[in-house]
């Protein structure tokens, strides 16, 4: 009889511990794996249209951001089964909360620089992307393998346009760091697992026809991620991201206090905008 846990087939014990450790040591798995039910993907192609007139709205308000929202697609594929077991093993626990959903149209821009995400530089998160169209194994991240042990970020140094400038910074610190690599495997109705603090760029020669969904899930007992109103100006809201717990768990909802870097940039920014 398979174990299970609020209905997620339980994985052997090596083989989450050696997901958990992967990730831990490396900021991501190398492997990328396929949805146990791909059925809500087409509708996921048709809901980036809401996505697309929440930017375009922002956008003309003249406000940088990335909107977030739960659609009925997305909580189903949010609760994949697939998708929670690699989570559940690397989080080691199945109380967790998703949240700061969004559908990308990837397209070259700041994302194919060597960056960290913001708001995992604070809040360690596991991210999600889920191939929706266009996707294949050139379309995914590239990673330096360690980096997400790193306080510093490619920006310390640079632009994080050259690769080759930012692997040699990162081995100043972190002599070991290996060379680029990507997730294998990744395509439409798969999805790959990294760690956002890790040292990343998207792939250069994306283009307007791929589709990718973005998931991110913490330990349901942490405090909630502050919802960002403008990354530029690096302005938070008082409010969480949209989240979504998964079954039968009741989160903690206070929100997470910004940290001193934030409030500061935030402060400057209200006095020079």
């Amino acid at each position: 009889m398979d174990r299970t846990t609020h209905g997620t087939v339980a994985q052997p014990p090596t083989t989450a511990l050696a997901r958990q450790r992967e990730f831990r040591e490396r900021g991501f798995l190398r492997e990328s794996f396929a949805l146990a039910d791909p059925s809500p993907v087409p509708q996921l192609c048709r809901d980036v249209a809401l996505f697309d007139a929440k930017l375009e709205a922002w956008e003309a308000a003249g406000r940088t951001g990335i909107p977030y929202l739960f659609t009925d697609a997305i909580e189903h594929v949010a609760r994949d089964t697939a998708i929670r077991a690699v989570v559940e093993a690397v989080l080691g626990t199945d109380e967790w909360v998703v949240w700061g959903p969004a559908i990308f149209r990837e397209t070259p821009d700041g994302a194919a620089r060597w960056h960290v995400d913001l708001d995992a530089r604070y809040w360690p998160s596991i991210s999600v992307a889920v191939g929706l169209s266009g996707c294949s194994p050139e379309t995914v991240l590239s990673y330096l393998p360690g980096t997400n042990r790193l306080e510093r970020t490619p920006f310390s140094w640079s632009d994080g346009a050259d690769t080759d400038r930012v692997l040699r910074r990162a081995r100043r610190i972190r002599p070991d760091c290996g060379p680029p690599e990507e997730t294998t495997g990744f395509g439409d109705g798969r999805f790959y697992v990294f760690d956002g603090k890790t040292w990343h760029r998207g792939a250069p020669g994306a283009t307007a026809t791929r589709l990718i969904l973005f998931l991110h899930y913490q330990d349901a007992s942490t405090e909630r991620v502050p919802l960002m109103l403008d990354y530029k100006r690096h302005r938070w809201s008082r409010q969480p991201s949209p989240f979504l717990p998964a079954p039968a768990v009741s989160p903690v909802t206070t929100v997470a206090a910004l940290p001193v870097r934030e409030r500061a940039l935030d402060l400057v920014g209200r006095l020079w905008p």
